[in-house]
């Protein structure tokens, strides 16, 4: 699954260290290879301050990123 965009507010991305582009591995235990977009979806959503550890691939280089939940206004 690779990244379209980054929601930014007040000029910061919602989620430290992600880019358009960047390719989504796994969402805490979720592997997204053929994972279908409602459970994507389902394994990134939680209450607002929770957190979702996020395995993401750039250049052919992995690394991981924690993302915090938030509801945006």
């Amino acid at each position: 699954l690779t990244v379209a965009g980054v929601v930014m507010v007040a000029g910061k991305p919602v989620v430290e260290g992600v880019q358009s582009g960047d390719k989504l591995i796994r969402v805490d235990p979720l592997d997204v290879a053929g994972a279908t977009m409602g459970e994507v979806a389902n394994a990134l959503r939680g209450e607002p301050g929770s957190v979702r550890v996020l395995v993401i691939e750039r250049g052919g280089e992995r690394f991981t990123v924690a993302a915090k939940v938030s509801r945006l206004p």
